[in-house]
């Protein structure tokens, strides 16, 4: 796998005239966040040595979900509530987000050959494989008020162990929603993309 970090790295060492070899990858404990396309890049690398949200992550497929599964609407659900719990410090200027409807549930996994040999040993594919009573969820909602269009990556062991893998993103415009949140040069980012001013 590469990334744009890979890309950055590879246009330094053109930058510098930097083609002479390069320490072994094998050196380092833990790998570098961007690596030059003229070193050889690890097959294993994983997202994590990356530094790619598990939201972004490549290494995974994606298969659909009924929006009315019942791990569909109790990880929307979840993730409601963590929105609000973002905004419990600015209740007295933001309302209440309220689910309004689900629009798309994907079920998140490896494509990753299973190894049992290796799975003995912590790796990042026994990470991926004895999850067997895991879910990881991608879901799409919208939320009232104020129509916001949610996107979220969740893991589902049951309806009360529920993690966000990630960030919750707003995947629509959100205007001047969040306005009473922008005080002169001072803005709360992460607070703007879930607020609707009251």
């Amino acid at each position: 796998m590469t990334t744009a970090f890979d890309v950055y790295e590879t246009l330094k060492d053109i930058l510098h005239g930097d083609f002479q070899k390069k320490d072994s990858l094998s050196d380092f404990k833990k790998l570098p966040r961007g690596i030059s396309l003229f070193r050889e890049i690890p097959s294993s690398r994983s997202c994590i040595d990356a530094d790619i949200s598990e939201h972004y992550c490549p290494c995974y497929t994606t298969k659909n979900v009924s929006i009315q599964d019942e791990r569909v609407v109790d990880s929307v659900h979840a993730v409601v509530d963590k929105i609000n719990d973002i905004l419990e410090a600015v209740k007295s200027k933001c309302a209440k987000v309220v689910i309004q409807s689900v629009r798309s549930a994907r079920s998140v996994f490896s494509d990753m050959v299973r190894d049992t040999e290796k799975e003995r040993s912590f790796s990042f594919r026994s990470y991926l494989w004895n999850i067997a009573e895991q879910t990881r969820l991608r879901i799409t909602f919208w939320t009232n008020p104020g129509n916001a269009l949610y996107e979220a990556t969740v893991q589902y062991n049951d309806k009360n162990n529920i993690k966000i893998l990630g960030d919750i993103n707003r995947i629509n415009k959100y205007g001047n929603q969040s306005a009473c949140l922008r005080i002169g040069q001072m803005r709360d980012r992460v607070r703007e993309l879930y607020c609707y001013c009251i």
